[in-house]
């Protein structure tokens, strides 16, 4: 009896283990200990990645790509629980006591979903770089992009970020990465492969597929062939793709030896060689002007001019430029530097010597074997009395509240669903000292630069972070250029933040823009044609070299603006508000009795941010200037202003902004056409300079 009843006991009791779903089944929802949390745009509905909810004890879960957070902390299931929500640039939907947040039923298995309000104009999409992109997701048992390499060492986090069509895939690159085996990392610029979406690739909308070069234990490495120096970093500057003669493609970039004081201690150019995957060294530059106050930056843009191709070097607008021959990369005297200094010349601070016509005017223009003179400088040179303010040849200013906006590093190229030059920059010494994220526009890659519009902001309280290096990534444009992409340097370095963002830090991060987003149209050149009857337009409506810059307007209808037609009859041109028989709209205005700064009203949280005032910034510009002594100067906010109409008794008008405008016979007539906004620098690139340069 006890030999049967053995294997009886035996048998049943291995049927009831194979018949336990703990043991090897997958969890179900019921079955699992997380609660999802899903943190969504109220206006898209898509997740938002790197959202912080921190429950009553801080402790902190963040979102993922997919802006899911897997919650599990034991004690704290099946009961009410507190999350405070924050991000840079959204807001909470729900609060308490002046808190934003919500409490959550929590129960494992269980589901909520909290709803954000943007603030940025600009999307958050996702990290495109990094480890744990879909970490929380993955808990969950969601499907995901399949973005990181199964199974081969993650990166943890890198800056810069530029890319190159090589041979029609993507070529990345990036400056210093961390890795998970090593406390501090690569210092030697790290690169990774792509697809174009178009060739297989991810949609935009979605991530990157990233293949890095690594070495034959499958670990990221460096690319540049040069001995590494212990305390020193090369990193990359300026990635493009030049022909040859053949016509055949060549991998360059440049590189900048830095100390740990990230100083420059050597520049040279290297050629990526497609047999090793590394970038050997070419040459090694000697000292010259055109470095001048130009490190880094994004990949270059090409444009060419009068059957001549040149590379253009944004810093954050083309002040350096050269001519996009492969044979000429490595050849100094070739370059040209944009530049108001007596050509041969470097800047000297207060001792610099400017290029001026005899009757006094300013002299922009290319010019080799000189330095540029960009932003810092242009102070320099006001500061010391050398050129007055509207003598810059750039010059921004916030749309929304006319004061002046410091640029510091960007891109520029060209958009085609604009047809104009477009301008993603940093801003310095803003909300933050460099999280804030600014769009612009231009006729030309020189400008005029001067109307800008705010589409990200990293302030958040005690939390302020930056985003450094932004740059388009036009290869992933969508719609014909309306749709944009923006990738940049995601990181408490340079920020406030008591703690870096786990993960998401010192990553790269992709948002998107809408460019017929009614909130992102800004003023436009408005030009005057002297050389035929007078006509005013934008530049795609005049075709003439030589036209006079009269004021900036808009070039398509946005909610509170009007049209202005213009008229041309025997008395000459004449603009009205009034549609007429034979009127050509020509620019958008505000109206007359209209005391608004901005066309388009703006969101109330983008009302009381402005109006804040931020102590802790100001205690920051103040303190970085006394470190480093930056010209920081005072500069006038621009405001729209009145346009008159001066009538003379023949028939005849003139249109001005300047209300004292004065001619023998003509009278301004009491109530201003419209409202239009003034261009407070002279630099006209259709008038005042030399038309090659375009």
């Amino acid at each position: 009896m006890t030999f049967i009843r053995t294997p009886f006991m035996v048998i049943l009791f291995f049927c009831l283990i194979l018949a336990t779903p703990f043991w090897w089944t997958p969890l179900s929802a019921a079955q699992s200990p997380y609660f999802r949390i899903t943190v969504i745009d109220r206006e898209t509905g898509r997740g938002i990645p790197a959202v912080r909810l921190q429950t009553v004890s801080r402790v902190q879960y963040w979102t993922d790509n997919n802006g899911v957070v897997a919650f599990h902390e034991p004690d704290l299931i099946h009961q009410k629980v507190w999350f405070t929500v924050e991000t840079h640039g959204y807001v909470c939907e729900s609060e308490s006591m002046g808190i934003p947040g919500v409490a959550l039923n929590v129960e494992p298995g269980g589901s909520a979903t909290i709803t954000m309000r943007r603030i940025n104009l600009a999307k958050r999409l996702y990290r495109m770089t990094g480890s744990g992109m879909y970490r929380d997701s993955s808990l969950l048992g969601d499907k995901v992009p399949p973005i990181p390499e199964p199974g081969k060492v993650p990166v943890m986090g890198q800056d810069g970020g530029d890319m190159v069509l090589f041979h029609g895939r993507c070529h990345w690159l990036w400056g210093d990465t961390s890795i998970a085996r090593f406390p501090l990392g690569i210092y030697q610029s790290v690169s990774a492969i792509s697809d174009l979406p178009e060739k297989g690739g991810l949609d935009p909308d979605q991530g990157v597929i990233l293949r890095y070069l690594r070495n034959k234990n499958g670990d990221i490495r460096s690319v540049i062939n040069k001995k590494f120096e212990g305390g020193k970093a090369d990193w990359y500057s300026r990635p493009r793709v030049a022909l040859d003669k053949e016509g055949r493609e060549h991998f360059l970039t440049e590189y900048i030896r830095v100390n740990a004081a990230m100083e420059p201690q050597e520049r040279g150019l290297l050629e990526y060689n497609e047999k090793t995957g590394f970038f050997d060294q070419v040459a090694q530059y000697a000292d010259h002007p055109a470095f001048a106050g130009h490190d880094g930056g994004s990949a270059l843009f090409r444009h060419t001019i009068k059957g001549k191709e040149y590379f253009y070097a944004p810093g954050p607008f083309p002040d350096i430029r050269y001519p996009a021959d492969y044979e000429l990369q490595s050849n100094l005297g070739m370059r040209e530097a944009f530049t108001c200094l007596k050509e041969g010349l470097r800047f000297d601070g207060s001792a610099s010597q400017l290029d001026r016509e005899p009757n006094g005017q300013l002299r922009w223009g290319w010019k080799k074997n000189t330095s540029p003179v960009a932003f810092m400088q242009m102070n320099r040179l006001v500061k010391d009395g050398l050129m007055k303010n509207e003598e810059r040849w750039y010059s921004l200013y916030d749309i929304d509240t006319g004061k002046s906006v410091i640029p510091h590093q960007g891109s520029v190229y060209w958009n085609s669903y604009r047809k104009r030059w477009i301008s993603i920059f940093a801003q310095l010494f803003g909300e933050t000292l460099a999280g804030e994220i600014w769009y612009s526009e231009a006729d030309t890659p020189q400008g005029p630069w001067v109307y800008a519009k705010k589409i990200i902001t990293h302030k958040w309280k005690d939390q302020d972070s930056s985003y450094y290096l932004p740059a388009p990534i036009p290869e992933f444009e969508k719609n014909a250029g309306r749709t944009i992409y923006i990738k940049g340097s995601f990181s408490a370095f340079l920020g406030e933040m008591k703690t870096a963002v786990p993960r998401h830090d010192y990553n790269i991060m992709v948002y998107q823009l809408e460019l017929d987003d009614v909130r992102l149209f800004l003023p436009v050149p408005v030009y005057q044609d002297k050389s035929g009857l007078g006509g005013y337009g934008t530049r795609r409506d005049i075709k003439r070299s030589k036209l006079d810059l009269a004021w900036f307007a808009f070039d398509r209808f946005a909610p509170g603006t009007i049209a202005v037609y213009q008229i041309q009859d025997e008395n000459g041109i004449r603009l009205t508000t009034e549609s007429v028989k034979n009127g050509r709209k020509v620019f958008y205005a505000l109206p007359a009795d209209d005391q608004y700064p901005a066309p388009v009203p703006r969101k109330e949280e983008q009302k009381e941010r402005s109006a804040e005032k931020d102590s802790s910034t100001v205690l920051a510009v103040s303190e970085v200037q006394k470190m480093k002594n930056l010209d920081i100067i005072d500069i006038p906010p621009v405001r729209p202003v009145a346009l008159y109409e001066f009538a003379h008794s023949d028939g005849k008008r003139h249109y001005s902004i300047n209300a004292s405008w004065q001619k023998e016979g003509y009278v301004r007539q009491i109530k201003p056409l419209c409202l239009v906004w003034p261009s407070p620098i002279l630099f006209n690139p259709y008038g005042n300079t030399d038309m090659r340069l375009w």
